[in-house]
């Protein structure tokens, strides 16, 4: 979640460089053994959503 102007304008700066100046992508992504699934329900147990859940 973005909170106030000055997060705002920071995303917005963060996204213009990423999008202008491009990025590195890797030629093979790397996966590993935790569905997305499993990932999310033990952020739910855990409550590690903290103030956004």
């Amino acid at each position: 979640m973005i909170r106030g102007p000055a997060a705002a304008q920071s995303y917005r700066g963060m996204s213009a460089v990423s999008l202008d100046s491009g990025f590195d992508v890797a030629d093979a992504a790397l996966y590993g053994t935790t569905t997305l699934e499993a990932d999310i329900q033990a952020l739910v147990q855990s409550d590690g959503l903290g103030a956004c859940g």
